[in-house]
């Protein structure tokens, strides 16, 4: 018996956005970049929605149409950092031709986010030195990207020792750690509290003392 071949049906594409679609999405933008700049300015705890919709032109009403709170919004703009972050984390590794190309190019791509927006990463530096805190709600979201980026990077540190391009003198999971608290003590100390844009050959400088040593060589004799 004969199989009957019924035909394909052609994939139908994305439906446009519609005007008012657009629109929509242009406004919460603009609340957005509003609010990035309102809490970098007065601070997480001062700022207020009323704060925000000044900085936007718009009514207050009309943030309330988009976002049912101040948590809930400063909640986007964390989200909307991280992902950033994990999506230029991700293409940096996948580049990277060994476990130190992918350790210099997670610090860049961490230090590039923070000098394109330093007052917002501001507000997360806490009053020591080189240390972080938690502003705003917890959010899944973010502690879902956060795993990711870890993985990502702990997956070429531990081929890295494997393949011998790493010390195996302590775990994967440990030197994964001290080097991403490294990466963004840098962060913090040069590009954040310093200004001014990240110089990649300090960078892989920094990175290169950290894998090899903070002793400088030794001198042969005679020279």
């Amino acid at each position: 018996m004969a199989r009957t071949v019924r035909p394909r049906t052609a994939r139908s594409s994305p439906k446009p956005a519609s005007r008012r679609e657009r629109e929509r999405a242009a406004h919460r933008a603009e609340i957005l970049a509003a609010a990035e700049r309102v809490f970098a300015t007065r601070g997480w705890a001062s700022a207020t929605m009323a704060d925000i919709a000044r900085e936007a032109e718009f009514a207050v009403g009309t943030l309330y149409r988009f976002f049912d709170s101040k948590e809930e919004l400063f909640g986007e703009l964390v989200v909307e950092q991280v992902s950033a972050f994990e999506a230029e984390h991700r293409a940096a590794l996948a580049e990277a031709e060994d476990a130190r190309a992918a350790i210099v190019a997670t610090a860049l791509v961490n230090a590039r986010m923070v000098a394109r927006r330093r007052g917002f990463f501001a507000l997360f530096v806490g009053s020591v030195r080189g240390t972080f805190q938690k502003v705003g709600p917890e959010l899944p979201a973010v502690e879902l990207r956060v795993q990711r980026i870890q993985r990502r990077f702990l997956a070429r540190i531990a081929a890295g020792q494997r393949a011998g391009e790493l010390t195996r003198a302590v775990p994967a999971e440990l030197l994964a750690t001290a080097l991403g608290a490294a990466i963004r003590a840098y962060s913090v100390e040069r590009v954040l509290r310093q200004g001014g844009e990240p110089d990649e050959a300090e960078v892989r400088a920094y990175v290169g003392a950290l894998l090899d040593g903070l002793a400088p060589p030794r001198r042969r004799r005679g020279s």
